[in-house]
């Protein structure tokens, strides 16, 4: 697991340094997923999809693609992603269960040939229909209300406040801020019961850092799955804020990006239970 770790932490660490906010690549088409078996890659293989200059979202091994009835293209290198198994080891007389991580290599539909597919692509109208839609189908969410000039979520009351629609430079950065918010409030302890919402909290501490990571990880997958840009702040000191974050608590994003893909499922709708 350490080496897995400290390899994707450092290529985050690099696209930032870079001046690049990896976890929030548009994708032209959907969010990435396998393009053999339509299930999405979730988690951090999000993001190690996106550190890619590919706009389509799918994805597949060699195998797969051969059993698609193609092929890579000569010359095609591949991109990581972390597979995940689990193995059962005897301690103390007793069984216990320890994940166990390794990369595997797939390729990007653009890296094929052999194979016609077919071509993806949502209009700006229905992205932004697919954003609002998400945010509706939110079963049991917080209260909304709107004015003043801050966004944020209030933990003791359930409710997100907003500034106006017509205070954000467009709708799609609405729908940014508002599923920061919304990922923190899946934090309450009515739903995922998470530490960063659930106690009191300080600014510049591992939890916080830790939380604000959740949120604008999670928010990034809801903007990547109803298709529309994640707009929100690219300046040089954001980005160096977050190199700070990651630098000073390492290990925080492979426990973000878990969360944010619990959070992003909560609020799909496909989870049933809370994170205890």
């Amino acid at each position: 697991m350490s080496k897995v770790n400290d390899e994707v932490f450092d290529k985050i660490v690099a696209k930032l340094e870079s001046g690049v906010i990896p976890w929030r690549k548009p994708w032209k088409g959907s969010a990435p997923r396998n393009a053999k078996t339509n299930r999405p890659y979730n988690g951090i293989n999000r993001i190690l999809l996106s550190l890619t200059d590919y706009e389509d979202g799918r994805w597949a091994t060699f195998k797969q693609l051969q059993e698609l009835g193609g092929n890579v293209k000569k010359g095609e290198k591949g991109t990581q992603v972390v597979f995940w198994q689990m193995f059962t080891r005897e301690k103390d007389g007793k069984e216990e269960t320890i994940p166990y991580a390794k990369f595997y290599t797939v390729f990007n539909i653009a890296q094929t040939e052999g194979i016609e597919w077919t071509t993806e692509g949502k209009t700006p109208e229905c992205a932004i229909d697919e954003a609002e839609l998400i945010w509706t189908n939110y079963d049991n969410r917080p209260s909304i209300s709107f004015g003043g000039e801050i966004a944020c979520y209030s933990p003791v009351n359930d409710a997100i406040k907003m500034p106006p629609k017509s205070a954000f430079n467009n709708t799609e950065e609405y729908y940014c801020t508002l599923f920061h918010e919304a990922i923190h409030s899946t934090g309450h302890q009515t739903r995922l019961n998470r530490e960063g919402i659930t106690n009191p909290i300080h600014f510049g501490t591992e939890t916080y850092s830790l939380e604000e990571l959740i949120a604008e990880l999670g928010a990034s997958f809801l903007c990547a799955e109803s298709g529309i840009n994640n707009t929100l702040d690219n300046s040089a000191a954001y980005i160096k804020g977050w190199l700070k974050a990651l630098k000073d608590h390492p290990k925080a994003l492979f426990t973000a990006a878990s969360s944010a893909q619990k959070s992003f499922d909560w609020i799909k709708g496909n989870a049933t239970t809370a994170n205890e």
